[in-house]
């Protein structure tokens, strides 16, 4: 039995690496055992001419594997430079990728979170907007079921905390011409911090990722969804309502809106959304 995933997912490796390459050639142990391969199965990959893995006329096989891969991280990548994918091909985050299959822009998400971690807060900031967008195109957020008068943020709905100033910031830069947009100087954000609203698409078509649609919120929506993410029984909104100093009938309007735009879900929402499956505690 061929595991022929697995060659697969290696050759895709020491092709995009030329470091992991020489070290699989090199009979590395370490090297050899990520890829999860039988001594057969790596005799093959010895028994290759070095050249026929990184034949690659002037890197056109790579430049346009990373401009894929780094297109739902444009903005980010626009403030800090292309340079920066250059390094994802020989990260950990990569390789950790391709070998269980999940998706690689988001693997780019959590190399450049890594890479960035010191670097300045609007590059941080605009890399959490795309990271969020690029996670509500593929996954839904697990949510508890509602039950009774419950209602609760719906689980294609996800909200992220970034500074004042980020979705402007990253319209901005969309709107860029994108060879100058890392000379341009970029606006210093806001020391308070702005909550989005990324809603995603409920039914994609096959094959195809989610749209996403971004909102800013103000504070009185942002603090109430954010009280959401559990559900809440009609008694706790109306305890909410008393904390926050709200009446009531307004509360009641604005949980009436959002249900109707399927940022919330009732239980009559959550059984027509899930098709009456239970949902994870």
């Amino acid at each position: 039995m061929v595991a022929h995933r697995a060659l697969q997912r290696t050759l895709f490796r020491m092709q995009l690496d030329s470091s992991f390459a020489q070290a699989v050639l090199a009979r590395d142990v370490a090297a050899e055992g990520s890829t999860e391969l039988s001594e057969r199965e790596l005799s093959w990959l010895h028994a290759l001419d070095p050249a026929c893995i990184s034949a690659d006329r002037a890197g056109a096989r790579r430049a346009q594997f990373l401009r894929n891969v780094g297109s739902e991280l444009a903005m980010t990548l626009r403030l800090t430079g292309m340079g920066l994918l250059d390094d994802f091909t020989r990260s950990s985050e990569l390789h950790a990728a391709v070998c269980d299959g999940s998706p690689l822009p988001l693997a780019l998400a959590r190399h450049l979170e890594r890479t960035l971690a010191a670097s300045e807060p609007a590059a941080r900031a605009v890399l959490e907007l795309e990271h969020g967008m690029a996670r509500a195109r593929r996954e839904l957020r697990t949510i508890q079921e509602p039950s009774g008068d419950q209602i609760v943020l719906a689980p294609w709905a996800r909200l992220i905390s970034v500074p004042a100033g980020t979705l402007a910031l990253a319209e901005a830069l969309r709107l860029r011409d994108p060879d100058s947009a890392a000379h341009t100087p970029v606006p210093r954000l806001a020391d308070e911090a702005e909550t989005l609203l990324i809603t995603a698409e409920r039914e994609p078509a096959p094959f195809q990722l989610r749209a996403v649609v971004v909102e800013r919120l103000a504070d009185a929506p942002a603090h109430f969804l954010q009280r959401a993410e559990r559900p809440l029984s009609r008694g706790e909104r109306a305890a909410y309502a008393r904390e926050v100093d709200a009446e009531p009938e307004e509360l009641d309007a604005l949980v009436a809106e959002l249900l109707h735009e399927g940022v919330l879900l009732d239980c009559t929402g959550w059984l027509h959304a899930s098709g009456g499956a239970t949902a994870p505690p």
